[in-house]
């Protein structure tokens, strides 16, 4: 960054700083959307920083990475650059989705994070957002859809962050003293020989076993039918929780229950007086029945340990191998976006289990395993270089120009697309055509 354009980001800073007496308070605008006004208020919207923040905000919502749920990652965000990065994932309908966000040092910047459901045609939605001082926040997915979600710094504001997405249940687990182990038999299995599929899932447990309330409610109806034997309805929140096969029922219709009350005990009465003694539960939207699993499921993952170099975020690296493989997802499993040769320079803007999330020179941006980079914190070789060379600032030949060289050979720390990085003698990065 020049000096120029250091001075002229600091006065931005300096305008937006005053910006904060004002602090519109808009009803369920989210912090990101109240800075954005900030930006517009301070007359910042038509220059160049003010631009690049809201183009930036814009291309994380597109230009996003895939992660799958949970998932863990130290990052780094740049003070003297605008940033955004976008992660996308698939929420299941039922499972409660927790962030964390961290700062290092706390409070030292601010990180404006924003959730997003992805539907098909449409612009993405805002369905949640991080509050102002707040460090977590909570979504339960209400349909199996994509999902993304943005995270950007506030301007001239940088530093390490942690973020975490762990998943829990949204609902109770209906058996006492039970877990997901215990389901033997899960939603859309084959009944009466194909003729119908399993509308719920079967909790296996010894006969008495209590059956409790998945949330709190009100029960609907008691009583006995073919099928499920002695019942229990139960109505939440936006759906009706069904418990069958009972051994005995021990609420009546009317009665208001608060999640983990007693409901019934488990037995096997209906058509299942011939299989081991069980609970059979379901869940009924007025769309019908829907697979109750994600909403109980009481066993899920925690996020993989960060077994990759924590301290690289924010650092410059290359290329080790050979050749090696970008992906759009940190999992071998995923399809290849593209290959980079040894000595190819990244930067890493963070690290999730053995994996790098890194921004290639022409800011392309990738997730690269660890194992096959190394810091770029020494020069590999040198190159010729005479006082008519143009150095450049990105490595293509429409770039803005820097500066001449003055030496006759600058040392290489990497190449990219027929381009040397090298470091003048200034001290400063630089690109260098072959």
């Amino acid at each position: 960054m020049t000096r120029k354009y250091f001075l002229l980001l600091c006065s931005f800073v300096f305008i937006l700083s005053g910006c904060n007496e004002i602090k519109e308070v808009i009803k369920k605008s989210s912090p990101h959307e109240v800075y954005t006004k900030s930006l517009v208020k301070a007359g910042l919207e038509q220059t160049a920083l003010g631009r690049q923040w809201q183009q930036t905000a814009s291309a994380a919502l597109s230009d996003s990475l895939i992660i799958s749920l949970p998932y863990q990652e130290e990052g780094y965000f740049f003070a003297d650059k605008v940033q955004a990065t976008g992660l996308r994932f698939t929420g299941k309908r039922g499972q409660k989705m927790i962030f964390s966000l961290e700062t290092t040092p706390p409070a030292h910047f601010r990180i404006f994070m924003d959730l997003f459901i992805l539907k098909e045609g449409k612009s993405p939605e805002q369905v949640a957002f991080l509050g102002e001082d707040e460090f977590m926040m909570e979504f339960t997915a209400k349909s199996n859809a994509e999902y993304l979600l943005r995270m950007q710094p506030e301007l001239l504001k940088g530093g390490r962050y942690t973020l975490t997405i762990r998943l829990q249940p949204s609902l109770g687990f209906p058996v006492a003293e039970s877990d997901t182990r215990s389901i033997l038999s899960f939603w859309a299995d084959p009944r009466d020989g194909g003729a119908r599929s399993h509308e719920g899932v079967d909790v296996f447990a010894p006969r008495g076993t209590p059956v409790v309330a998945v949330s709190n409610g009100i029960i609907t109806r008691t009583g006995t039918n073919r099928l499920g034997g002695k019942v229990v309805w139960l109505r939440g929140e936006g759906a009706s929780y069904y418990y069958a096969h009972l051994d005995s029922q021990m609420v009546g219709a009317g009665k208001r229950v608060n999640t983990g009350d007693t409901l019934g005990l488990v037995g096997n009465t209906g058509n299942a007086r011939y299989t081991a003694h069980h609970l059979h539960f379901g869940i009924y939207t007025s769309g019908g029945a829907i697979d109750p699993l994600p909403f109980i499921d009481n066993r899920l993952p925690q996020p993989a340990p960060l077994t990759a170099d924590i301290s690289a975020p924010g650092k410059l690296m290359r290329v080790t191998a050979a050749q090696a493989n970008l992906r759009r997802s940190p999992e071998n499993s995923r399809p290849v976006l593209g290959g980079a040769e040894r000595n190819t320079p990244f930067t890493v803007l963070a690290a999730t289990e053995d994996w790098f999330r890194i921004q290639l020179p022409d800011m392309k941006l990738a997730y690269f395993h660890s194992s096959l980079a190394a810091p770029a914190g020494e020069p590999f070789s040198d190159v010729p270089a005479q006082t008519t060379d143009s150095l450049y600032e990105a490595p293509a030949p429409s770039a803005l120009l820097v500066q001449m060289a003055r030496s006759a050979s600058l040392p290489v720390y990497g190449r990219y697309n027929e381009f040397y990085l090298v470091k003048t003698e200034t001290d400063n990065w630089a690109w260098k055509r072959e």
